[in-house]
């Protein structure tokens, strides 16, 4: 168990800012048509997360599908409704934060919860992820580096230069181990206060749905980072017979 997880090096235990007075649930929505290998990995790796955190946590596995609409800009639109769903089901409400972990990841860090709750606890955390078997980044339509989400409205390109992160080594200019950002996805760990200041999940015309609940977050005075130390692996789609969305 980490040290703050708690032997009063936290400076608050005993209080309600406590690291060990967090609550965590961890949702994963999960489409039935996910093929059966890339669920059992999944659900392995996020059973480890929660057996192992260091805080109390719950998990939710949110298997409702969600039909395309005409209207539909994107894929990821899919996601924004459900999750859109659980924000307004108010399940959230008696825990401390949201952990969203996407259905195709199929490795987490041993202790990724615990640390990015000591990484930064107060606003949205994420860690890096990796497309499994390579060195390249997963999801740079989510990530964009600070202060460059005004970059080129509209172009959903994922890898724009200087303001997405790039697809490959070095992913940033700056190396610190706690990465301030404008935006984060695929793992978000969410302070719940954000949702209760009243936003809640749409999708973006340049970036992902993720992007609107960073921003609220950042207005509140909150961080968006990303703990480069920390690696999480997402499937290479085309493996288990899916297409890149």
């Amino acid at each position: 168990m980490m040290a703050c997880l708690c032997d009063d090096s936290c400076g608050k235990r005993g209080s309600a800012a406590c690291c060990k007075s967090f609550k965590v649930l961890v949702v994963v929505p999960c489409k039935p048509s996910l093929p059966r290998v890339l669920a059992d990995k999944m659900l392995a790796a996020v059973n480890n997360l929660v057996l192992g955190a260091g805080v109390d946590c719950s998990l939710l596995l949110d298997r409702a599908p969600e039909k395309p609409l005409v209207t539909d800009r994107t894929p990821w639109v899919l996601q924004s409704r459900v999750r859109s769903k659980i924000i307004n089901s108010g399940v959230w409400r008696d825990f401390s934060h949201l952990l969203w972990v996407d259905a195709d990841i199929v490795f987490l860090p041993d202790k990724m919860l615990d640390q990015l709750l000591v990484h930064n606890s107060t606003g949205i955390a994420a860690p890096m992820v990796l497309i499994e078997g390579s060195s390249r980044h997963y999801d740079g339509s989510a990530y964009i580096q600070k202060g460059t989400s005004h970059i080129a409205p509209g172009d959903r390109q994922c890898d724009y230069p200087g303001r997405n992160f790039n697809p490959y080594p070095p992913y940033v200019p700056d190396q610190p181990e706690v990465l301030d950002v404008d935006s984060v996805g695929t793992i978000t760990l969410v302070n719940c206060d954000v949702y209760r200041s009243g936003c809640n999940y749409e999708d973006h015309a340049t970036f992902t749905d993720h992007w609107g609940i960073c921003d609220r977050a950042l207005g509140l005075g909150r961080r968006v980072t990303v703990s480069r130390d920390l690696v999480a692996l997402h499937a290479d789609l085309p493996k288990y017979g899916l297409a890149w969305h």
